[in-house]
């Protein structure tokens, strides 16, 4: 799910996922996949829409390699060339450049439907996940989000429901819990503060309900995520390239470009 619409995944494929933008992935066991998290302050002039190719024809996946091993090669200079783990000028322009060419290649080959005007259920969706993007770490319910988009809680709920087989509740829940998980995992924030910062304002309700969904408090799930091993980063402070192996379910791109 991306931008409040489903899409199946079957073979190559790619997709663009904007900054401020809420996504959900259910992949199968074997799924093989790259992720490349650009920081929003890159200069580049990408898609300001979601985007999401299926790449079955050969020519389309050799012209897509090679835009993608150049981008990739260009978040590893720093690495390959024994340089500082941050990004020069002329590396950061060389970096926009490309991802501004992939852009263009994703425009140009984005899926039909994506082109086609959604149905009202599905801006609907549309409009409820960017707001959930953008302010699901304030203590909103529900029925606020329904009221800022001019439908009841119930109707909304009746929406979700259909289209992702969850009512909007659990939504925003799953919002907060893999956001607070991002904090526990990525920073060394205090647990009250990652509370606060997905919206709880009782940091023992946000262990309970934390405990209730995952079956860890946050400090054994900080701890155990911090003994995985990690792939490693090319970049302090610049793009993260990481490979994903199996399933990962709901995460925010709220904060990541």
């Amino acid at each position: 799910m991306i931008d409040g619409r489903k899409r199946a995944i079957s073979g190559a494929a790619m997709a663009f996922v904007p900054a401020n933008t809420l996504m959900a992935l259910d992949l199968g066991a074997g799924t093989f996949g790259s992720v490349m998290a650009l920081p929003s302050t890159t200069e580049a002039n990408l898609p300001t829409q979601s985007a999401y190719v299926r790449v079955s024809d050969v020519k389309l996946q050799s012209v897509l390699n090679g835009l993608w091993d150049n981008l990739v090669n260009e978040v590893e200079r720093p690495t390959k060339h024994n340089l500082d783990q941050t990004l020069d000028a002329a590396n950061e322009a060389a970096l926009a450049a490309h991802a501004a060419l992939l852009g263009v290649w994703l425009v140009r080959n984005k899926m039909p439907h994506d082109q086609t005007k959604p149905t009202a259920a599905a801006a609907l969706l549309a409009g409820f996940t960017t707001q959930l993007a953008n302010k699901f770490c304030t203590p909103d319910t529900v029925s606020d989000y329904a009221k800022a988009l001019g439908v009841t809680a119930t109707h909304l709920s009746r929406v979700c429901n259909s289209e992702f087989g969850v009512p909007a509740s659990r939504l925003l829940q799953l919002t907060k819990l893999y956001e607070a998980q991002r904090l526990l995992a990525d920073t060394g924030i205090s647990i009250q503060e990652a509370a606060a910062r997905v919206g709880f304002e009782n940091a023992a309700y946000f262990t309970r309900v934390f405990q209730q969904q995952t079956g860890q408090n946050p400090t054994g799930f900080r701890a155990q995520t911090r003994a995985a091993p990690k792939p490693p980063r090319s970049a302090a402070t610049g793009p993260a390239l990481t490979v994903k192996f199996g399933r990962a379910l709901l995460k925010s791109a709220r904060q990541r470009g």
